[in-house]
């Protein structure tokens, strides 16, 4: 039962990171344009150092650069990404639907100080 719950969660999970991915790609990709034409202007050889942010906010003004960085750091995903936004966003659907059959099914034991305190509390 809880192979199943975990296979069906990752499974929809994995189909919402690439439907949010898809998403977020016309963006991704305005941004990497922007920032590649910054590229472009740094590796002129024809600019000269002293004369080059000039020359790049000429080119590309200073808060669509910014912008543009903001963007891509916002947009990027890390290489190991295991799908924790769309894991943590179905918590509550896991918590509420599967976990009241699954404690039906657990038999939980107590040490004897444990059951002693728990036959205390419980009168």
């Amino acid at each position: 039962m809880l192979e199943g719950v975990l296979r069906e969660l990752f499974g929809d999970a994995v189909k919402a990171e690439k439907k949010a991915r898809l998403r977020t790609l016309k963006d991704l990709d305005q941004a990497a344009a922007i920032l590649a034409n910054a590229c472009r202007v740094l590796l002129d050889p024809s600019v000269q150092d002293d004369e080059l942010r000039t020359k790049l906010f000429e080119k590309i003004p200073r808060d669509t650069l910014e912008s543009a960085v903001d963007g891509v750091s916002t947009l990027i995903r890390p290489l190991n990404n295991v799908y924790f936004k769309e894991l943590e966003s179905k918590y509550r659907t896991v918590r509420i639907a599967s976990f009241p059959p699954w404690l039906n099914t657990f038999t939980l034991a107590q040490t004897f100080l444990a059951r002693q305190s728990s036959l205390r509390w419980n009168g």
